[in-house]
């Protein structure tokens, strides 16, 4: 949400806390709103999508020998196969997560669309045997390394390889991010640790999973929302302008030498 909208929304709620008219819907507020909506533009920053092919490369540029490797990979790929946000991955406990033989069920006590901790599962798949990027696999990997036994999942490690007792926070997230992408060489490509969850949906959506099957991972509740995303994997699907269809054919051979 643009901080314009978060100042507008803060404003509005406190007039109610404090029992007292907003002022939000007057005449001279909505003036104001709509002056800086002009000179400054409404349109929101998205994190690009990370898709399958993107995290796999990833995943092959991070040396999961390493305890650290261990716990970035598994952060990553679940992050991928699950849709969360940060703040969601970062608040994981061992005790929300049930193993099954088809993978894992993952309980969030709370997020951003679920404030009262109403019961929330989300369902990992476990890959089959010998494919290298298992988002279940790299997790048990990582819990069995580390001797993580219960309590939070993702945790700090100190530069002599200690492990920390708390959770990661989302600004970690984004630093073990932006180093392993210049890792790769993908430093340029834009995304953030919530490109992880646009790139599941965009994924899903590509290889023609239906909506509410998407959303029973991501867990949107608002269709607009939602929509966002599958507009913007849909922007280049059959294009009106798409005029290329058959064109090597009809050119000459010496153009495509």
């Amino acid at each position: 949400m643009p901080w314009r909208l978060r100042s507008f929304c803060s404003l509005h709620m406190w007039h109610r806390y404090m029992n007292l008219p907003s002022p939000v819907k007057s005449m001279p507020v909505r003036a104001v709103m709509r002056g800086i909506r002009r000179s400054a533009g409404t349109r929101q920053k998205e994190a690009p999508p990370l898709l399958l092919e993107d995290l796999h490369y990833l995943l092959d540029h991070i040396d999961r020998t390493d305890l650290r490797g261990k716990r970035d990979s598994a952060l990553f790929a679940l992050s991928f196969h699950g849709a969360f946000r940060r703040s969601e991955v970062v608040a994981l406990y061992l005790e929300d997560i049930q193993w099954e033989a088809r993978g894992i069920l993952v309980g969030l006590r709370r997020s951003k669309t679920n404030q009262e901790g109403a019961e929330e599962t989300k369902a990992i798949l476990r890959a089959p045997d010998g494919f290298p990027y298992c988002p279940v696999r790299m997790l048990e990997a990582w819990l069995a390394a580390s001797g993580i036994w219960r309590g939070a999942v993702f945790r700090s490690i100190s530069l002599s390889g200690k492990l920390g007792a708390g959770r990661l926070t989302g600004g970690v997230v984004a630093q073990r991010l932006a180093h392993h992408l210049v890792a790769a060489g993908m430093a340029d490509r834009g995304f953030s640790p919530h490109s992880f969850r646009a790139g599941f949906i965009t994924e899903a959506h590509r290889r023609g999973k239906e909506a509410v099957d998407i959303k029973r991972v991501s867990g949107h509740r608002s269709q607009s929302t939602f929509e966002r995303y599958i507009r913007r994997s849909d922007a280049f699907e059959d294009h009106a302008g798409d005029f290329y269809g058959g064109v090597e054919e009809a050119l000459p051979w010496v153009y495509w030498r």
